[in-house]
């Protein structure tokens, strides 16, 4: 183990479960690579004793060196997306919506109504992600987008209003079409579910998720406020009830999902994500119960509800902050057309550091 971090993970792995040193092993990548070390992930993979695929501590690894380089690389566009974020938090604010859930359902619309793009409309796009490690948000500022760039916008947008959040992956146990919800808001949703990608933009990535035995089809937001943690997604504009560490059911879908907290970790490698993903992981099913926020449907209808009454009713003022935060928009926009996906942004800023040296 690498000199400074070790004094804080020496001894953790020989006094936990295999459950907690999964969590352990992540952490000390993390470690490392925010102290700008390069752990040895395979040195450290046999110390730590725990079940996860041998695959997967190299793919965070690689994701957070990435998702570092990234930040660096989008400096300005991160400024703009905190800018963005704080103007909507502020209208928020006017409209009088506090609650984790009601912002989680505000920041629905804005996103669907097209508050994010610079056209003014989004659609559920297959084509043309960016992947981009740690800002994989980053795509609705091209009007398009799927589930990862949703939760991981509305984990950034919650956490910019004081509540802790992380993406998580699941696996829905059905597929999630009309007849499945008892209710869905009025808000239209532009998709185009087509998909052209490359041989290695395809291929390679299915059969990497395959080997490291992935079980994620689908992404979402946890979110812990005062009353306790729960599930939202905004792809499908409905929220779940944590039953355990690994499931939940829908409020307002007639289903159940299975999370999975360590997965989460290397498929979705948001630097920010670990503690809350790590306090549901290391709970048992019986703490979860005291741990939850269990909304009922009653609740979720009428806090949509109100939600869209205040947007409609104060669309005028909706659109003022649209204004306000569009050439923040346009900046995003046009850094992540210059610098194109992950693979052509690192490159970029491979040859940028090299111009500059």
């Amino acid at each position: 183990m690498s000199n400074i971090a070790e004094s804080s993970y020496a001894d953790l792995h020989s006094h936990s479960s295999k459950k907690e040193n999964e969590f352990e092993l992540y952490k000390f990548i993390l470690n490392s690579r925010i102290l700008n070390e390069e752990p040895n992930v395979f040195q450290n993979y046999l110390d730590f004793d725990c079940p996860t695929n041998i695959l997967r501590p190299f793919i965070l690894d690689k994701r957070l060196e990435n998702e570092i380089i990234l930040k660096d690389l989008y400096k300005q566009s991160l400024i703009s997306y905190k800018n963005i974020l704080t103007v909507y938090k502020q209208l928020a604010r006017y409209l009088k919506i506090k609650d984790s859930l009601q912002l989680s359902q505000f920041l629905s619309l804005l996103l669907w109504c097209g508050f994010f793009s610079p056209t003014g409309v989004h659609t559920y796009k297959l084509d043309g992600r960016l992947y981009l490690d740690g800002l994989q948000s980053f795509d609705v500022f091209n009007g398009c987008g799927v589930c990862v760039a949703y939760s991981q916008l509305l984990e950034d947008f919650l956490r910019e209003c004081g509540f802790e959040t992380a993406s998580i992956g699941c696996k829905e146990k059905q597929n999630m079409n009309k007849s499945s919800f008892t209710y869905l808001p009025p808000i239209i949703r532009n998709y185009d579910i087509s998909e052209n990608k490359s041989f290695s933009d395809s291929f390679i990535p299915d059969i990497l998720s395959l080997m490291c035995g992935n079980n994620c089809n689908h992404a979402i937001t946890l979110i812990k406020d005062a009353q306790g943690m729960y599930l939202y997604d905004v792809t499908n504009l409905c929220s779940l009830n944590i039953i355990s560490p690994n499931s939940a059911n829908g409020i307002t879908y007639k289903g159940s999902v299975n999370i999975y907290p360590n997965e989460s970790l290397f498929l979705l490698s948001n630097i920010d994500s670990f503690d809350l993903l790590q306090n549901l992981s290391s709970s048992s099913t019986s703490d979860i119960k005291s741990k939850r926020r269990a909304i009922t449907q009653e609740e979720f209808i009428s806090l949509f509800e109100d939600t869209i009454t205040k947007f409609v009713y104060s669309l005028r003022v909706v659109k003022t902050a649209y204004a306000d935060n569009y050439r923040d928009i346009s900046t995003i926009n046009k850094e992540i057309n210059t610098y194109g996906n992950c693979k052509e942004s690192i490159k970029t800023y491979k040859k940028i550091k090299k111009t500059t040296k």
